[in-house]
């Protein structure tokens, strides 16, 4: 740990702000690295209110009264901080209006900003600041922009995303320019967009995102992370829709929620296992791919996340065996497609993703179990049954754990079942096997729905570590992505995208969201979707 803070200030309209708000300072204030060491709170009076006339007849009248009547977000439901900020100097600020939106500071009140030496100050409020206030602390003004600024400028937050169908929606922390949400963009994530309601889409963003002023502070401290200027960006700034827009919206969002309804009665996913036929040159060259995928002719049940490994000298397999009837998964293994599956671990839990790996001449399980609230681990031994040998994390959700052995320290990758698991990329590590494991400094090391899940074990092609990762943009494990990892210290991580993997059966053309690369043997998943008139019933039913 460094003993360097970073001195922050905060610009309010008031000490009332928005839970999301109220949670990102209060992250700041519980976290030694940072000092708030000032408040600049808007004194200026409000503006005039309308007319009745110009209320009633106003363009985005219906988004208005949607807005402030029906949409109920607990992320903007208001947070009190004055005994937080009672210590705090203050200084209250009557901003000069140029135009209709934009707000200067006087040359004085600047002055007495930089006398605070602050390194950051956060916009929780004013208007579209311009002029000297942008270079009053040393690392200027934060700010975010919930939606895409190369898509959808302006706003409201994430609801052109749903009006467009695009598929994922994201956000940024920039830092001010003097041009409209084309600040220098200091963290960006991206989510999937919740096309059946925009109060959880909203609430999504907000919530997700509280962290990255922490994140990037400490990215700036431990680091020593320089930000670039942006390029020019030339899109659209969008505004609050028309009332002919808003009702066009309504009425997608109602097609949306019926189609989402029916698709999470009738709708269910079943998984194959496939050997690939090609080489890992072609996979990373994404040439035309085949595989020889396994028979399973078990009904409402499927075989998914396989791993390989050859023990005892013969090739293994293991993977997820889900049952519909029970809706829970055990984990299975076999001597490959035409060998009798047998179970290794089962009981009444719900298991799936075995990772396999070896270390010091042994071989391990690390299966997914998010209702253990851990990760347990198995040694499988040479008679071939799992012991188990600890369960590490406990208090987390694990999903998708997968671990690599880098610069003598284990490292363990996962997303959590609590916290966007097809979104969110955590990374812990240790210096044994067994742990204790130290959460990564800067945890969610990753936010992005294209790129974060595991989906499989991390392999080293041309000296590089190859991180699969399950792309779940327009479907649950739609498409696999294949990155780089290009830096993974304690203090920091960073990853290239190198390709992706598309469906590319016929039959399983639904998605693909798994693979495992053990020399020169790979194997993978494929999805297709049933429909279940049973499976409708006892979802209705709640059983």
């Amino acid at each position: 740990m460094t003993d360097k803070k970073l001195k922050f200030g905060i610009l309010c309209n008031s000490p009332a702000l928005q839970q999301w708000q109220a949670n990102a300072i209060q992250q700041l204030l519980q976290h030694p690295n940072f000092e708030l060491c000032l408040i600049l709170q808007n004194n200026s009076e409000a503006d005039k209110p309308q007319s009745l006339f110009n209320k009633l007849f106003s363009r985005t009248l219906f988004f208005r009264q949607y807005e402030t009547r029906f949409l109920k977000i607990t992320a903007k439901q208001s947070i009190d901080m004055s005994e937080e900020f009672a210590p705090i100097p203050l200084l209250k600020i009557i901003p000069n209006k140029k135009g209709k939106y934009s707000q200067y500071f006087t040359n004085d009140d600047v002055e007495t900003i930089k006398n605070y030496g602050l390194d950051f100050i956060v916009r929780f409020g004013f208007g579209i600041l311009k002029g000297e206030i942008l270079n009053a602390a040393k690392y200027g003004i934060w700010s975010y922009h919930h939606g895409d600024e190369n898509h959808f400028r302006g706003g409201p937050p994430g609801f052109w995303e749903i009006f467009y169908s695009k598929p994922t929606t994201a956000a940024i922390l920039q830092r001010l320019t003097s041009t409209l949400d084309g600040g220098v963009v200091m963290k960006k994530g991206c989510f999937k967009t919740i096309h059946h309601s925009y109060a959880e889409q909203v609430d999504t963003l907000f919530s997700h995102t509280s962290s990255w002023i922490k994140q990037v502070g400490l990215d700036i401290l431990y680091n020593d992370k320089a930000f670039l200027p942006p390029s020019p960006n030339k899109s659209k700034i969008h505004k609050a829709p028309t009332n002919t827009i808003f009702l066009v919206f309504l009425l997608k969002l109602l097609y949306n929620k019926i189609t989402f309804k029916l698709n999470s009665l009738f709708r269910v996913e079943i998984w194959s296992i496939g050997q690939l036929q090609n080489t890992v040159d072609d996979l990373l060259a994404n040439k035309k791919l085949r595989a020889k995928w396994w028979n399973d002719n078990k009904k409402l049940s499927y075989r998914a996340d396989p791993f390989t490994k050859e023990i005892n000298g013969q090739r293994a397999y293991f993977f997820e065996r889900f049952n519909y009837n029970t809706h829970k998964g055990h984990i299975a293994m076999s001597l490959g497609d035409n060998d009798a599956e047998k179970a290794v671990i089962q009981n009444e839990k719900h298991y799936s993703y075995p990772f396999i790996f070896s270390h010091k001449g042994a071989t391990y399980c690390l299966p997914e179990c998010f209702e253990s609230n851990g990760i347990e681990i198995y040694k499988i031994e040479t008679d071939g049954t799992f012991a188990l040998q600890k369960t590490l994390l406990q208090g987390l959700q694990v999903v998708d754990p997968t671990l690599l052995y880098h610069n003598n320290k284990f490292w363990l990758f996962f997303t959590q079942k609590t916290s966007l698991p097809n979104a969110e990329l955590y990374i812990y590590h240790a210096d044994g096997l067994l742990g204790d494991y130290t959460p990564h400094l800067l945890n969610p090391v990753k936010t992005d729905i294209v790129s974060a899940r595991p989906a499989g074990n991390i392999f080293i092609y041309n000296d590089k570590y190859v991180r699969p990762a399950q792309n779940c943009s327009t479907t649950y494990g739609g498409s696999l992505v294949l990155n780089h990892i290009v830096t993974l210290t304690e203090t920091e991580f960073k990853e290239e995208k190198l390709t992706e993997i598309l469906p590319f059966d016929t039959q399983l053309n639904k998605g693909i969201h798994h693979v495992c690369v053990d020399g020169d043997t790979i194997i993978i998943d494929g999805k297709k979707y049933i429909y279940s008139l049973q499976q409708a019933i006892k979802r209705i039913v709640g059983q």
